[in-house]
């Protein structure tokens, strides 16, 4: 499960696809809305919030929990060079 921990505001402008938005601010009251037996990704901007999201979670029992180093700002960039890449690769052929 992919969850982003950044603002709803955040999450609107752009998010990785699949995630769902659960602000970290709200994260303790919505804690009923993620499974405690499903892997957790979480993410926000650069990593930060991801993290406290994580230790949250931690604390509140669930284990198989992973905070994205980097956040969406190091994803959006990998997925930026990897699109360019695939595009200068289709020119050169």
């Amino acid at each position: 499960m992919l969850i982003d921990v950044r603002t709803a505001q955040e999450h609107l402008t752009k998010t990785i696809p699949g995630a769902i938005n659960i602000p970290v601010d709200e994260l303790r009251e919505r804690l009923q809305e993620i499974p405690k037996e499903k892997t957790l990704y979480v993410f926000c901007e650069i990593g930060l919030r991801g993290y406290l999201a994580q230790r949250i979670l931690r604390q509140h029992g669930y284990s198989e929990v992973y905070n994205l180093s980097g956040g969406f700002a190091l994803w959006n960039v990998a997925t930026m060079e990897t699109e360019l890449g695939k595009k200068l690769e289709h020119l050169a052929n």
